[in-house]
Parts: structure tokens; C-alpha cells; sequence
């Protein structure tokens, strides 16, 4: 549900930064799983999804994406 608001809102977080909390903290175990998906688009969504959250505890989840070859 999370991850459909986000995409509905076009992948920005611009309305949402109320939620953002819970939407992190929704959020940053799928989409930590997803970035080590062995599809890269699966990988880059979640990055992209991780991004929209503008939380600086997921950064290094970023940072790690970043070594992807893709």
C-alpha cells in the first residue's frame, strides 16, 4: 500500500512527508530485500522507492545500491 502511494504521487515525496516515518519504516525492509533482487529493475525500483522517502537512515541502503552494476 505504501509503495502505491508513493507511486501514485509520482514517485516524489513532495505531500508526503507526514507519513514519511511510517513509510520508512513500512517500507525499508521490502524494499532493502528488493535491492539484492536478482532483476535489476526489481533492484533500481527499490532504490528509486528508498530515494522518494528522503530519510537519512535508508542512505546507506543508497549507498550500497550505488555498487550495482546496473
Amino acid at each position: 500500500m505504501a509503495l502505491g502511494l508513493i507511486a501514485v504521487n509520482g514517485i516524489r515525496s513532495k505531500g508526503l512527508e507526514s507519513g514519511t516515518p511510517a513509510l520508512r519504516d513500512l517500507c525499508a525492509t521490502t524494499l532493502e530485500r528488493a535491492l539484492g533482487d536478482k532483476q535489476q529493475r526489481i533492484r533500481g525500483m527499490a532504490a528509486s522507492h528508498l530515494g522518494v522517502l528522503n530519510d537519512a537512515t535508508v542512505v546507506p541502503l543508497l549507498l550500497k545500491a550505488l555498487e550495482d552494476d546496473h
